[in-house]
């Protein structure tokens, strides 16, 4: 028994030796490749990025098939190019067919390789331009990291055609004054840059009246210029630089609050001009028991020997209780007592009121407390107050006052002189003669001449050590022989101050 397995066991060996050969056992067969497929991740990239690419061999029952030797190899590899391992490497943007061999088998994939996307977009370029004038702009692309990309598409747009045009490359034309926004977009990135269109104005002036009074409006305009002298209308924002010294209307329209000194300013295309004015108002004074009220004419008078100065309207309660208003003349020595005056410019009226000796300097309202205190009550009920009269040897003068806010200066001096006296007065002189419970010493020329002296006290005047030699001859010659009638025939009836210019000052 043990002799037949033996024998059957000898017999298979050689049988699965082949027959019965002596060299030992027979390897089976390697399987053999039947497909390769080729997988790309990621499949897309950026240039100047990479990508990892695998070769898949299988039988053609489907098993995995390893360490088998792959070559690998691009279409295109000025787009991408691929290494024995499968690294693939961006070159230039576009498509790469990556393929991998491998006995005879192929097997590939495509890659795209995209553009590095644009992050950012910033636009420069001449931003304050004229108009008709014209600059190029420039879009800077940038990556995430912030590295500069160029050759890309780009777009550009304006905000406000009508003040600002751009053309496709960014060549930006000013049309009219104004603010524009200049967009470059690309890749759906935005940047932008604000144009301002504006004129270079050379100078400024300002058109208005330079000396103004508490409480009255003025307008004013501006005239601007370019430097060849070309003018310009440009959107104004005006101001004052001192608050609460004058308020001023988007219309230019001014009214002073304080006297003193003040800035206008007035903000064009950015700039801002300045010029400066004086505001004035009632003024009080006391002296020797007499107080005052006192405003300067608005404009100056000039006297025939070409000397210039404001005349004064002043309404006084003297120190024997008498109510005074008078117009005092610096430099004027005055023909005769005829003047005229008028209300808020309406038909002017004539009188007669008293002339001062010994100077013949100013002229003083005749009639009693009562009459004067109604005639300052008149003028305070206006805002503007027109005197003329005449000068010795001279033609006739007109002196226009802007009473705004008279009654607030006068009312004190009403409460100081209670009294309605009559206060009668002599032709020729400003005094007081036969008055309730007056003395002889109460002559015209004394209280005249005291109340005077008061008021140049408060004033801080100093009085001429000896009369003018036109006063002297204005003695001599009739007080009367001026024809009155000529003066108000003369005189044109006053409406406003005329238009002066400051030139402008630019700060900003």
């Amino acid at each position: 028994m043990q002799r037949v397995a033996y024998a059957v066991l000898m017999m298979a060996v050689m049988t699965a030796c082949g027959g019965g050969g002596t060299d030992g056992p027979v390897a089976p067969p390697a399987p053999v490749l039947s497909t390769v497929s080729v997988t790309i991740s990621p499949s897309t990239i950026q240039l100047g990025q990479s990508a990892g690419a695998a070769a898949e061999l299988r039988t053609l029952t489907g098993a995995v098939l390893t360490g088998r030797a792959v070559s690998w190899s691009s279409s295109v590899p000025a787009v991408a190019s691929v290494d024995a391992n499968g690294l693939i490497t961006s070159v230039a943007v576009g498509t790469a067919t990556i393929s991998a061999t491998s006995e005879g088998k192929t097997g590939a994939a495509t890659i795209t390789v995209i553009p590095i996307p644009v992050a950012s977009v910033s636009v420069t370029g001449v931003t304050t331009l004229t108009p008709g004038s014209a600059s190029g702009f420039t879009a800077l692309l940038r990556d995430a990291a912030g590295a500069t990309l160029t050759n890309r598409a780009v777009s550009w747009s304006s905000s406000e055609v009508s003040v600002a045009q751009v053309s496709a490359a960014g060549n930006v034309l000013a049309i009219s004054p104004g603010t524009a926004t200049i967009s470059a977009t690309s890749e759906g990135r935005t940047g932008s840059a604000v144009v301002t269109v504006r004129y270079n104005i050379a100078t400024v002036v300002f058109n208005g009246a330079t000396r103004v009074k508490v409480g009255d409006s003025y307008a004013y305009t501006v005239t601007a210029r370019l430097a060849d002298g070309t003018v310009v209308t440009r959107p104004l924002i005006w101001a004052i630089a001192e608050a609460g010294r004058a308020v001023v209307n988007a219309s230019g329209v001014m009214t002073p609050l304080q006297a003193g000194p003040f800035t206008m300013q007035v903000l064009i295309d950015g700039s801002l001009w300045t010029a400066s004015y004086t505001a004035y108002d009632w003024e009080t004074y006391s002296a020797s028991g007499s107080s005052f009220a006192v405003l300067s004419a608005d404009v100056p008078v000039t006297n025939r020997f070409g000397t210039s100065d404001r005349p004064e309207l002043i309404v006084s309660c003297g120190s024997a209780g008498y109510f005074f208003l008078w117009v005092r003349l610096p430099h004027i020595v005055t023909q005769n007592g005829a003047v005229a005056y008028s209300f808020d410019g309406a038909t002017p009226i004539g009188a007669t009121w008293d002339e001062l000796s010994p100077d013949y300097r100013s002229l003083w309202y005749r009639g009693t407390n009562a009459n004067a205190k109604a005639f300052v009550a008149q003028i305070a009920a206006s805002r503007q107050f027109g005197f003329a009269f005449g000068e010795f040897n001279g033609s006739p003068k007109v002196a226009p006052f802007r009473v705004t806010g008279m009654t607030g200066f006068v009312a004190p001096l009403y409460t100081l002189c209670p009294s309605n006296a009559i206060v009668a007065r002599t032709s020729g002189v400003a005094g007081v003669e036969g008055a309730e419970g007056a003395e002889g010493a109460d002559t015209p020329v004394a209280v005249g001449a005291l109340v005077m002296t008061a008021y140049e006290t408060a004033r801080g005047v100093v009085r001429a050590g000896s009369v003018s030699e036109d006063a002297v001859a204005r003695r001599a010659a009739s007080a009367r022989a001026a024809d009155g009638s000529a003066l108000l025939r003369a005189w044109p009836v006053w409406r406003a101050s005329t238009v002066e210019t400051r030139p402008a000052k630019r700060v900003q």
